[in-house]
């Protein structure tokens, strides 16, 4: 699937490529070439402060050090809650740039939520090297997902989780979805876990 795993796990430029074009719009060039200038040489060495979006490149797979650093400094100085404020506006930015774009196919292969929680595996694996997302049918307008093995997880991208998990579930159709994070890895969980309800 993704050729030999490499010591480091990896994200996919894909996933990182609209998070770094929506923190240039919400917060300007000027904060984002901040983030990335600012980052040790070594990780440095994997963005162009001077291009779109860092100089990523969609199809290439980058090592978790690097992101997370980048991650980090967006994170820097805020507390907790607006930690969380920017992750849920960063996830549901992401997620909707993803799925009308570059995975709009995968998405168009979801159409129903019971499909997309037999599918949701093919989304995850377009992003992370390693990690399985499992999704469980708990009951008519109920998913549990459990993303296990998840080497690259970082708390940002996490509490991101939660807005992804709305926007889709919305974009199938659901009404009064709302999503809840009852695990983390963070926390000494074994994996991270997310109950999703929906009112119809």
């Amino acid at each position: 699937m993704h050729g030999t795993l490499t010591a480091e796990p990896r994200i996919k430029g894909a996933a990182l490529i609209p998070l770094l074009a929506w923190y240039e719009r919400r917060f300007g060039r000027e904060c984002l070439e901040a983030v990335l200038r600012t980052l040790p040489p070594a990780q440095a060495a994997y963005f162009d402060p001077r291009e779109a979006q860092g100089g990523l490149l969609s199809s290439i797979w980058y090592p978790q050090g690097p992101v997370h650093a980048v991650l980090e400094r967006m994170l820097a100085g805020l507390a907790p809650d607006e930690q969380c404020s920017l992750a849920r506006e960063a996830g549901r930015a992401v997620i909707e740039t993803t799925l009308t774009g570059l995975y709009r196919f995968l998405f168009q292969a979801m159409l129903t939520p019971e499909r997309y929680a037999r599918h949701a595996q093919r989304l995850f694996e377009h992003f992370y090297d390693r990690g399985r997302l499992e999704k469980e049918i708990v009951g008519p307008r109920h998913h549990r997902t459990r993303v296990v093995g998840w080497a690259a997880h970082h708390r940002l991208i996490c509490a991101a989780h939660l807005a992804t998990i709305e926007y889709i579930y919305e974009a199938l159709g659901c009404r009064g979805v709302r999503a809840a994070r009852v695990a983390c890895l963070d926390e000494g969980a074994p994996c991270c876990q997310f109950e999703t309800t929906w009112q119809e």
